[in-house]
């Protein structure tokens, strides 16, 4: 008889599957808006290669791209815009991932401040929560 097929992926490797392909998506789909040279679709870029190398534990890769991100950010969108803060407070969780809690505490708390006082985010939103659990751990273990 055939060798029988592999088993299927667990539900949350299928969910982390399913996750990368729309990002690809987003990132065809923005570049063709944009154009595959402008500051806002390399950051998006940079983002979304930053977290499939967080995902693999390549966390020194995945920061130098988080803060390539960051500065394309701050560049096209200015300090307050809820993209950038997004993106410090990613530069902020890859460097609380390296155990480099004093740098990444003020980072983090910045993301949270702008994304709390940002209209239509708020301190309810997902992405403030994330980050806010984030600061919270990285505080904590900064304390003891």
């Amino acid at each position: 008889p055939p060798p029988s097929p592999p088993p299927p992926p667990p539900p949350q490797q299928q969910q982390q599957d399913l996750s990368l392909v729309q990002m690809q998506q987003q990132l065809k789909a923005m570049a063709l808006q944009q154009g595959e040279n402008s500051p806002l679709t390399l950051a998006n870029t940079h983002s979304f290669n930053a977290a499939v190398l967080q995902k693999a534990g390549q966390h020194a890769q995945a920061l130098t791209l988080h803060r390539q991100a960051l500065e394309l950010r701050r560049t096209a969108l200015g300090e307050r815009h809820p993209d950038t803060a997004i993106s410090l407070g990613n530069v902020g969780t890859a460097l609380a991932q390296q155990g480099q809690l004093a740098e990444a505490k003020p980072l983090l708390q910045g993301a949270v401040d702008v994304l709390t006082a940002t209209e239509g985010v708020g301190a309810a939103h997902p992405t403030t929560v994330h980050f806010q659990g984030i600061l919270s751990q990285v505080a904590a273990r900064t304390s003891a």
